[in-house]
Parts: structure tokens; C-alpha cells; sequence
């Protein structure tokens, strides 16, 4: 166990972001100790929450590593985790969820082969758990998706587990780190970076399983549900954060600066910022704001003229029929 940032050099690094959560903590650790691929450290990251080092000292295993932050949010625990690490590979994991034991192998194994993917997922049981007394009961179990997922169906929400992820560490350098200004969806937005960045391949098989609690006094206990119900005004200022910051997808796919890196610059991240802003403002319901968003839009679109039979052409095209399916642009009658 260490609480330094030089780790011992490994193929993959886990992260595992925590709070107030030992017990399940524990089984999330062990889930990855009996991992077939070996040649990996964990990253436990203390986002403010109770000491939990014991926890890892509990197996005796010198490839964990434990950090303690401030609270901070989930986003800035993942972030800490990443900028301590150096692997090749980054994999997370939650601090109630498993992987199996041939999660890592799985996935190390499709990217080794295809070494122009940027990333490897996996699927997943989604298994609801009920109180009883002081146990947790299994109530339901289902695979949360099998289907190949591409960018276009991320435009609408997110299809893939976050834990069930792989990703190389080099693709950040297009991708950016984790958004610390939301507080949930921060898969959904990180997941939509990636796939605008390169190949996502789909291995078919579940490699995990993602825990959702619940008892009998509320509704399923997560961050994300628990916003929705509870808060649906800051639920849906964070979904509003995620689809205005999709005007930066050609940008990751050209190989520009993404838009958690304040190192953009020159005229295409003026009018990315112009477009955010012009989402933001459209998106909470200021309709009067469109015909500065199409002015908008058609400058971005001369821009990406130069890349039109690249990638970040293809993801322009598919940034628009979003916005003319949620109703805030109107079809063009006819597109080069």
C-alpha cells in the first residue's frame, strides 16, 4: 500500500473512487485481486469520506495503492487517480461493484490486437439488491446492454457501463480528464469523448456486475437516481452541461485540445466556446437565442470544411441531426 504518486510500473491501472462504503469496498478490491490478467495496481481514491485504509491492509497485496483527497466529487477522485497513474491501460471500477475474473483479460486481449482502438468495453448484469433486515437480497438481474454501441446512439444517452470500460492512457491527451464541474453523467460524458477520439470495440461477454440498492423507504439508492428524484433542477443542469459540450466532439476527433483543456486556442475554440454558451442558454429554454446559434454553426461548419472527409466531419453531421431531432435547428435543404 502506498499514499504517494509514484506507483510501480503495470499494463493496467484500476481506479476505484470511494466513500463511506468499506464494507462493499472490500468486495470490489477482491473482485480484481482475482482477476486472471495480473499484471495490474489498483488506485483506491478517498474522496473525503471515512478512513478506509485499513480495508486495503486487510490483503496484504503491494500492487494496491491508496489515496486520501479532500471532498471533492467523483470526478476530481477519478482525475487524481489518473494523474497517478502511468499504465498503458485505465480501467475503473465502483466501490459497490465486481468485476470477473476475466474482465481484464478480455479487454487488455482486444486492444493488444487491434492497436488502432482506443478503447474496449465490455458488458454487464445490472442486479438490484433489496434490504431485508440487515441483508441485501438479489431482486432482479439483467444485462444492461448487448448491443454495439456507436457514437450516434451515445448522442442520446449513454448505452455503457463505466465499469466495464478499458481505455488507453495516450487517448486522455485528446480526450481530457474528467469534467469536475458535473456531478453525475460523468460517464456518459467521458464515454462520448472517447468515442469521438477513436475505434470503441465491443468484446461480448459479461465481465461484471453493477449493484443497485434498494429498500423499501426509497427508491433505487444511486447518486444519479437519487439527483433525478430528488433534485430534478440539478439533475437536469448536469444533463445540460453534457449536451452543450458535444459541440467539442470534432474537435477530439481532429486531435485538438478537448474542452477540459484550457489550452484551447485560436478560431475554432472561439466559436466551440461560442456554441456552449449559445446550448447552454437554448437548452434552458431561451428560443429567441437560435438564429445566433445557426449563424454560429455555419462558421464552425466552414471550419470543418478543410476535414470534411474526416472523422470529425462524420461526428459534425451527427452533432447536427441531434440538434434538429431535440427541435432547436432546422434541417438544412441541402448539405456539400
Amino acid at each position: 500500500m502506498s499514499e504517494g504518486l509514484i506507483l510501480p510500473s503495470a499494463k493496467v491501472s484500476v481506479i476505484i473512487p470511494t466513500r463511506n462504503r468499506p464494507f462493499f469496498l472490500a468486495r470490489a478490491i477482491e473482485s480484481v485481486l482475482k482477476q486472471h490478467f495480473q499484471d495490474w495496481n489498483l488506485i483506491i481514491v478517498n474522496d473525503g469520506g471515512e478512513e478506509v485504509s485499513h480495508v486495503l491492509e486487510d490483503f496484504h497485496d503491494p500492487r494496491l495503492h491508496y489515496l486520501s483527497i479532500p471532498p471533492s466529487g467523483k470526478s476530481a477522485a477519478l482525475n487524481r487517480g489518473l494523474l497517478a497513474s502511468d499504465s498503458v491501460y485505465i480501467g475503473y471500477l465502483d466501490d459497490d461493484d465486481i468485476h470477473y475474473p476475466n474482465h481484464l483479460e478480455l479487454l487488455v486481449e482486444a486492444l493488444e490486437s487491434n492497436p488502432d482502438a482506443v478503447m474496449a468495453y465490455s458488458d454487464t448484469y445490472r442486479v438490484l439488491l433489496r434490504k431485508q433486515g440487515e441483508a441485501w437480497r438479489e431482486a432482479e438481474r439483467t444485462v444492461e446492454n448487448r448491443e454495439d454501441v456507436t457514437l450516434e446512439m451515445l448522442l442520446e444517452r449513454n448505452y455503457i457501463n463505466h465499469k466495464n470500460i478499458l481505455h488507453r492512457r495516450s487517448v486522455l491527451e485528446k480526450t481530457g480528464l474528467y469534467d469536475e464541474q458535473l456531478e453525475v453523467l460523468i460517464d456518459w460524458d467521458m464515454i462520448l469523448r472517447l468515442f469521438a477520439a477513436g475505434t470503441a470495440l465491443h468484446v461480448q461477454e459479461i465481465t461484471g456486475e453493477h449493484f443497485l440498492h434498494s429498500d423499501q423507504a426509497s427508491p433505487i439508492l444511486s447518486s444519479l437516481t437519487a439527483m433525478y428524484y430528488e433534485d430534478r433542477e440539478r439533475y437536469e443542469a448536469n444533463r445540460r452541461r453534457v449536451l452543450a459540450k458535444m459541440v467539442y466532439l470534432p474537435l477530439i476527433a481532429a486531435g485538438r485540445p478537448s474542452f477540459s483543456d484550457a489550452a484551447i486556442q485560436g478560431p475554432s475554440g472561439k466559436v466551440a466556446a461560442l456554441l456552449e454558451a449559445r446550448f447552454s442558454q437554448l437548452l434552458e429554454g431561451r428560443v429567441e437565442e437560435i438564429h445566433h446559434l445557426r449563424a454560429a454553426c455555419e462558421e464552425q461548419w466552414q471550419a470543418l470544411q478543410r476535414i470534411r472527409s474526416s472523422r470529425a466531419y462524420r461526428i459534425y453531421r451527427l452533432a447536427r441531426r441531434l440538434l434538429q431531432k431535440m427541435g432547436l435547428s432546422k434541417p438544412r435543404h441541402a448539405e456539400p
